[in-house]
């Protein structure tokens, strides 16, 4: 966790093809504004164990949803 002033910003790090929970609320809302303005489907929501998450794909890079930062690394073989 990383602090930052007086709010928190969670930065979560994961892997392509890794997957991760987002609650429905602002960040999802923000992962869809992101995805319709671009045209590119950065995190694919899946559902697994009838749980809807959703997956890194193709892309790596850091995205700001709210109060939380994503890191997307390159799949190591």
């Amino acid at each position: 966790m990383l602090w930052q002033g007086t709010s928190r910003t969670e930065i979560t790090t994961l892997f392509e093809y890794e997957s991760i929970e987002i609650p429905d609320g602002y960040e999802r809302k923000c992962l869809e504004q992101l995805s319709k303005t671009t045209g590119i489907e950065i995190l694919k929501p899946i559902v697994k164990n009838g749980q809807l998450l959703f997956q890194a794909r193709q892309h790596v890079g850091v995205l700001r949803l709210g109060r939380r930062t994503l890191q997307i690394l390159p799949k190591i073989h």
